[in-house]
Formats: C-alpha cells, structure tokens, sequence
C-alpha cells in the first residue's frame, strides 16, 4: 500500500543522508 510505499522511501533518504554524511566524513579526513 501506499503507506508501506512512504516508510520505503522514508528509509531509503534517511539510507542516502548517512552515506552521503560518512562519504564527506571520508573525503574531509582524506583531505
């Protein structure tokens, strides 16, 4: 249903930002 839908995609940005923050942890460090 929708609802399942909305958590999916929920997890799948909160997923997307805690890479996207352990990428920039990662490149600052290299730096």
């Amino acid at each position: 249903g929708s609802v399942e839908n909305l958590m999916c995609q929920e997890v799948f940005h909160t997923i997307l930002r805690t890479l996207d923050t352990c990428s920039d942890s990662s490149v600052s460090a290299k730096q």
